[in-house]
């Protein structure tokens, strides 16, 4: 059977197509459960409602056993109890996309690497659903914040992580490589393709001073070693708009934060009487600044801990590869970046280096090659 994308990943354009390969029962059944589509025009004209879209596409229930990564199930419902969303499916950057040795990762459906295990919907215990674990994504290193906040997780969608191996941005060394045949006029910028979506996460422990109050039944949850975690925050990073499109959600638990943004379209009817009514919308952006030049800030309490007065494009458009032993370079300014840092003199006549397109995740999760490249890596 030929292999699709999901609606989350080609343009958000694919209902039919994914019709045209499921049974008639689930072409059926698609109609009423997978029958949402975010236009990408909804970014600049309705951004609230388009991040409400994504919202409802990306937490849909994932296909499981022996299915194609980020496909949605349309024969559930958005909620269906013991269901993993659709964006749990993606590749998560930490284990499947920048590899602890460098290597380039495997092709977008293998599943022979730690995927961080998924979360799930509430359910009864008598639910057959198998919440793996998830030692991948949370450990110290990179895992859970109990007290103060962090990015639990970052997964991308196959548009994303299949521009990242066609261009050998997996390692250290390739994006090096990559960035100095761009200075020579040998490659492009690196620009992904309109359809790259990435979502980050935060996730807290239930009983610790993180969700002293928290509500299993009210979060999506996943366990780890005995511990049940709750997903308290997460961003949408769509490549609908140039500077990309920015959505950020967060469980209705959440400390307040003076730098969300309004919402004002609402949560849709579909997440009512489902653990996804629990979440509100903390605001969308797809500028620096506003019509009066005035800097636009948005962030999470948690995953913009430390610095909640930022903007979401201003700190990702610094995003970029670095000197060798330079760590890359982030701010937390807002409003419209200053770009004389990425030229050698303030001529701004030649780059010293280049930026990764809005993705923090390309820099700071790819690591040094311990082989040999492919040779078609080494230009």
């Amino acid at each position: 059977m030929r292999v699709f994308r999901s609606i989350s990943v080609t343009a958000f354009a694919t209902v039919v197509t994914i019709a045209s390969v499921l049974p008639l029962t689930d072409a059926a059944a698609l109609e009423d459960n997978c029958k949402i589509t975010p236009e990408r025009t909804d970014a600049f004209s309705a951004p609230s409602r388009h991040a409400w879209n994504l919202f409802l596409t990306l937490n849909h229930p994932a296909r499981e056993g022996a299915f194609v990564r980020g496909e949605p199930d349309c024969t559930k419902p958005l909620g269906a109890p013991g269901a993993t969303a659709v964006w749990e499916s993606w590749r998560l950057a930490a284990t499947e996309v920048f590899l602890a040795d460098g290597s380039e990762p495997p092709e977008w459906n293998d599943r022979s690497l730690p995927s961080g295990g998924t979360g799930s919907t509430p359910t009864n215990r008598d639910s057959i659903h198998d919440i793996r674990s998830i030692s991948a994504s949370f450990h110290e290193e990179d895992g859970v914040f109990v007290d103060r906040g962090g990015i639990g997780e970052s997964r991308m969608n196959r548009s994303t992580y299949e521009f990242i191996k066609d261009n050998c941005l997996w390692s250290r060394d390739g994006l090096d490589r990559y960035a100095a045949a761009v200075i020579a006029g040998k490659k492009p910028h690196i620009d992904l393709p309109t359809d790259s979506i990435e979502v980050k996460a935060v996730w807290l422990e239930f009983g610790a001073d993180s969700l002293p109050r928290g509500d299993p039944d009210r979060y999506y949850t996943a366990e780890h070693d005995g511990k049940l975690y709750g997903l308290t925050s997460f961003h949408i990073l769509t490549k609908d708009v140039p500077k990309w499109f920015w959505a950020t959600f967060h469980h209705k638990d959440a400390p307040e934060n003076q730098y969300e943004r309004e919402d004002d379209y609402g949560p849709p009817p579909a997440v009512k009487g489902t653990v996804w009514e629990n979440y509100i919308l903390g605001g969308t952006q797809i500028d620096f600044v506003n019509a009066v030049g005035h800097p636009i800030t948005l962030s999470d309490h948690y995953i913009e801990f430390d610095f909640q007065n930022s903007s979401c494009i201003t700190c990702h458009s610094q995003a970029s590869n670095s000197p060798p032993g330079v760590p890359p370079r982030q701010t937390t300014d807002v409003g419209t970046p200053d770009p004389r840092p990425y030229f050698t003199d303030d001529t701004m006549t030649t780059f010293r280096v280049i930026p990764t397109d809005f993705l923090w995740s390309i820099p700071f999760r790819a690591r040094a090659e311990v082989g040999t490249p492919p040779d078609r890596c080494i230009w």
